[in-house]
């Protein structure tokens, strides 16, 4: 069996793998022809497409909510009190992975540990992230569309350029741009590409970003395996 280390390095592999800013320079403009106009759209779905995503939500819900597992064993080895359900019940955001973990492994529950039957708004899918502040330039990207691809009146090809800025304010949390069917896209500063998804309720109340959700879900479990005795590597 994997050590809680492993686990947890497995983990932060899954939370690695939503980022894919990577991706962006290999995706290219798809040009089509609207009666006299030319339309160019930019899929960042090419960089992740849909089951992609989706499979990678899966692990790392997966690799997150098994730590109470993990820490139950750790607890029974060492005649350490097992305190994974406290977590549980007592941590918003510890219990709305599990929730939502079990939704995905069980497609529908009756329960709810949390109390507020957490999903997803929609799939999960690439996204446009901008941050400014921290001493780095404002945030920018720069989307490059072609407009017509053929010369215009002697000139070239005309173009559309959509700059999309954040000003570097340190207050100012991330803006998140959901990009549409289609590019050629430049940036600057602290901009990045990932997979992301909006966590609601079960009556549509937004709860968060589902990364930072995970995010602030790890710090409390380690939190809990130190308070257990457990040295982390990490």
């Amino acid at each position: 069996m994997a050590t809680i280390d492993q686990k947890i390095a497995q983990l932060y592999a899954a939370l690695s793998e939503m980022h894919i800013t990577d991706e962006l320079a290999s995706i290219e403009p798809v040009t089509r022809q609207v009666g006299e106009r030319y339309v160019s759209t930019f899929d960042l779905n090419a960089a992740a497409d849909q089951a992609t995503s989706a499979n990678r939500v899966t692990v790392l819900l997966n690799n997150i909510a098994c730590l109470k597992d993990y820490l139950k064993v750790w607890c029974k080895r060492d005649g350490k009190t097992f305190t994974g359900d406290t977590l549980i019940n007592g941590n918003k955001d510890v219990a709305i992975i599990h929730d939502l973990w079990n939704t995905d492994k069980h497609a529908e529950v009756s329960g709810s540990r949390s109390g507020l039957f957490p999903q997803l708004r929609e799939a999960a899918a690439p996204s446009l992230t901008l941050r400014g502040g921290g001493g780095l330039p404002d945030a920018m990207a720069t989307i490059q569309m072609v407009r017509n691809p053929v010369r215009i009146g002697g000139f070239g090809p005309a173009m559309i350029y959509a700059n999309v800025r954040v000003k570097s304010d340190p207050k100012a949390p991330p803006i998140l741009l959901p990009m549409h069917p289609g590019g050629y896209i430049q940036t600057r500063g602290d901009v990045g590409l990932r997979i992301s998804a909006m966590v609601v309720d079960k009556d549509g109340n937004p709860l968060g970003d589902l990364e930072a959700i995970c995010l602030r879900a790890v710090a409390a479990w380690e939190a809990e395996f130190m308070k257990a005795g457990l040295k982390l590597l990490r």
